[in-house]
């Protein structure tokens, strides 16, 4: 039950697994608590809310030992009936794991599901804690690697989609490309569908970058390595990201520039000229020359690519 709970992929699994502990030690309340030096307290509970032991009471038990209300050090002893187990992590974290129930006190077999918990619970919590820490970073990276337009595809040695990036399919989808049923991946152009597969094909004699699609622009490296430590090829993909897709408020904040200078340079970003900006944006040439001249002095640069080169170099584009 405890090691299911940690490994099964979930990012919150302790309401269930104390659930089935309250169950098991026929409690009414079962709760578990993580105190890390510096950091929030974490708690998770199942069952009715009843009294649990304060934080002067947790620092004096002992890591490993499993209490109940009538020796639990503390001058105020638990009014109902409690059992709890307290452990010591690695890096100075501490950890509270109790039942409690109304009405009489626990035998002595609901303590058993407690008692047997004691040589595995320390090593399991530390595992989860270490899993969720790799989980957010790695959230991180996928975050980081959405707003940039990046993200990776693994292909089998004949072609298929073996795996891909979380949310790549999703943004994929809407410049043309997407998975087929049959585990293909289909492209716009029949062509660029030919080339990818001769690279995947030949990835392990010479990498390739096989340009997908030119408008909008997605572009595939494909090389042959070890994903996993599998052998395998694997595909980093590079698509558009389109300038005015970002959040306006952001950009004027960064760049300290008015809404309709904002706009505008959201616009050179993604390739317009000043006259089709000027179009974009409803405004005459003149409105579009003149604006962009304050931004120039704003931004301190000396004309469009100096604009363009200090927006896409920034870090505007990420969450």
């Amino acid at each position: 039950m405890l090691f299911a709970a940690v490994t099964n992929g979930g990012a919150d699994p302790w309401p269930a697994f104390l659930g089935r502990l309250a169950a098991d030690c026929h409690a009414d309340l079962a709760v578990l608590q993580v105190r890390r030096p510096g950091q929030r307290l974490l708690q998770w509970a199942a069952g009715a809310e009843i009294e649990v032991p304060d934080d002067a009471a947790v620092d004096r038990m002992r890591s490993g030992r499993v209490y109940s209300q009538v020796d639990f050090p503390s001058a105020a002893l638990p009014a109902l009936p409690l059992r709890a187990l307290r452990w010591t992590l690695h890096g100075g974290a501490t950890v509270l794991l109790a039942v409690q129930r109304r009405g009489e006190d626990f035998r002595a077999a609901d303590g058993v599901p407690l008692v047997d918990l004691v040589p595995h619970f320390g090593t399991a919590l530390t595992g989860w804690l270490n899993l969720s820490r790799e989980r957010s970073r790695a959230g991180l990276d996928r975050q980081a690697c959405a707003d940039l337009g990046a993200g990776w595809i693994v292909f089998s040695a004949a072609g298929q989609v073996a795996d891909m990036a979380p949310g790549l399919a999703d943004r994929l989808a809407p410049l043309g490309v997407h998975l087929r049923a049959d585990g293909w991946l289909h492209l716009p152009d029949p062509d660029a569908a030919q080339r990818l597969r001769r690279a995947v094909l030949t990835a392990s004699a010479h990498p390739a970058c096989i340009e997908v699609s030119r408008a909008p622009l997605v572009q595939i490296v494909v090389t042959a390595e070890l994903p996993g430590g599998e052998e395998g090829v694997v595909g980093r993909v590079r698509h558009e990201v389109a300038a005015r897709g970002l959040p306006l408020d952001r950009v004027m904040a960064c760049f300290d520039l008015s809404r309709s200078e904002a706009r505008l340079v959201l616009c050179l970003c993604d390739g317009l000229s000043l006259q089709q900006a000027a179009v974009q944006l409803d405004w005459t040439l003149e409105t579009a020359r003149s604006c962009s001249k304050r931004v120039f002095a704003r931004m301190d640069e000396s004309g469009q690519t100096g604009v363009i080169r200090r927006v896409l170099n920034s870090a505007v584009w990420l969450a």
